[in-house]
C-alpha cells in the first residue's frame, strides 16, 4: 500500500510543478515598477520553461500526459546511462538554482514558483538515486501504456495523427523490453 501511494505521490511531482509552472505562465506582465522591484522574475519564469523543456526532453511519455504533444511518436529512454544522465541533469539544475537564487529579488508569485522548483527537483533526484526505480520497480517498465492510453483517450488531434503516434509508440516497445531485461 505505502509503495502504491509513494509510487503515485512521485509521479504526480512533476505533474503538479509543471501545472503551476502553467498557471504561472499565464500571470500578466508586470509593470517597469514592478519590474525594477522584482528583478529576477523573468528569470525564474525562463527556469520554469527550462524544466519543463527538460521533462519534454527526457520524459516524452509525462510530456504527452502533459499535453505536450510534440513527442508523441517517441518512448522515454530506459538504459541506465540515459536515467543517470538525466538525474545528473536534474541535479544541476537543481544547483544552479540554488546558486543564482540564493537570496531571490522576486515577486511573491516567482518566490512561491522557485521554492516549488527547487523542491520538484531535489525530491526527483532523491528519489531517484534512493529508490533506483529502473532497477526495482518493474511497473517503470508498463509506463509507456499510460502515455499510450492518454493518446487514445484525449481528442487533442485527429485519429489518424493519434493512431500514427501510437504504432509508433508501439514499434518502441521491444526496446523498453529489452531495457527492462538488461537492467
Amino acid at each position: 500500500m505505502m509503495r502504491s501511494i509513494a509510487i503515485r505521490l512521485r509521479s504526480a511531482l512533476p505533474l503538479l510543478s509543471l501545472f503551476l509552472v502553467a498557471c504561472a505562465a499565464e500571470t500578466p506582465a508586470p509593470t517597469a515598477a514592478g519590474a525594477a522591484a522584482a528583478p529576477d522574475d523573468a528569470a525564474i519564469l525562463r527556469a520554469e520553461q527550462d524544466y519543463t523543456d527538460f521533462v519534454v526532453a527526457t520524459s516524452p511519455e509525462h510530456a504527452t500526459i502533459l499535453g505536450l504533444h510534440a513527442r508523441d511518436g517517441e518512448l522515454d529512454d530506459r538504459s541506465l546511462a540515459a536515467w543517470n544522465a538525466m538525474v545528473a541533469r536534474e541535479e544541476a539544475m537543481l544547483k544552479d538554482l540554488q546558486a543564482r537564487f540564493a537570496s531571490p529579488r522576486a515577486s511573491l508569485t516567482a518566490r512561491t514558483d522557485l521554492t516549488i522548483l527547487e523542491h520538484t527537483l531535489a525530491v526527483d533526484v532523491y528519489w531517484q538515486r534512493a529508490r533506483r526505480p529502473l532497477e526495482t520497480q518493474p511497473d517503470v517498465y508498463a509506463a509507456p501504456l499510460d502515455a499510450i492510453f492518454t493518446m487514445t483517450a484525449r481528442d487533442y488531434a485527429p485519429a489518424a495523427v493519434r493512431a500514427h503516434a501510437v504504432l509508433a509508440r508501439l514499434a518502441g516497445i521491444p526496446a523498453v523490453v529489452a531495457a527492462a531485461k538488461a537492467n
